[in-house]
């Protein structure tokens, strides 16, 4: 059985995000209901300060999708995530059979891990397939981490066709909302 003290980081993320997105709905639905009667107190929207609430609620809403989401292209062949809280570090594995070592790029800036390559295709006449299920040519992953991370001190291992990207957290806990 789960404890509040024993739940995972990303768990609390998971929360933290659910809270963010409760809160924007109520926040949205009020704005409507007093729109609807025309403003709190009978006046204009913009005389109530709602273009600022409503552009605040999209900057959580923003906030909150990108804690939980791993972006994913919608074309292309995607590689499949596993993103694991290893205590003081964050390891994110990516499922790479096929891809050349030498074809996968990393990168980490402001909070995103980027990792990109390519899986080369049949090549030639004699190798075309008569059934093929595997997706072939370039992909393109982003996947925006849940705190802060020591970008210097990350190891990157590439074995049996999976990624092993191991980035040193900064933070102890994600601060509260």
């Amino acid at each position: 059985m789960r404890t509040e003290s024993s739940q995972s980081h990303a768990s609390q993320w998971f929360d933290r995000a659910l809270r963010d997105v409760q809160r924007l709905h109520r926040e949205l639905t009020s704005a409507k209901t007093e729109a609807s009667q025309g403003g709190a107190a009978g006046g204009t929207l913009a005389s109530e300060g709602w273009p600022e609430k409503v552009r605040d609620s999209l900057a959580v809403l923003q906030r909150a999708v990108e804690l939980c989401t791993v972006r994913r292209p919608l074309s292309g062949w995607t590689p499949l995530v596993e993103i694991v809280d290893v205590g003081s570090d964050i390891e994110v594995s990516f499922d790479l059979p096929g891809v050349p070592h030498a074809s996968i790029r990393v990168r980490f800036d402001q909070g995103v891990l980027a990792v990109e390559g390519e899986r080369p295709g049949p090549s030639g006449d004699e190798e075309q397939p008569f059934v093929s299920e595997k997706m072939h040519g370039a992909f393109h992953r982003t996947i925006v981490l849940p705190c802060g991370v020591d970008a210097e001190g990350a190891t990157a291992t590439y074995r049996d066709g999976c990624l092993r990207v191991r980035l040193p957290k900064q933070c102890a806990r994600v601060p509260d909302a």
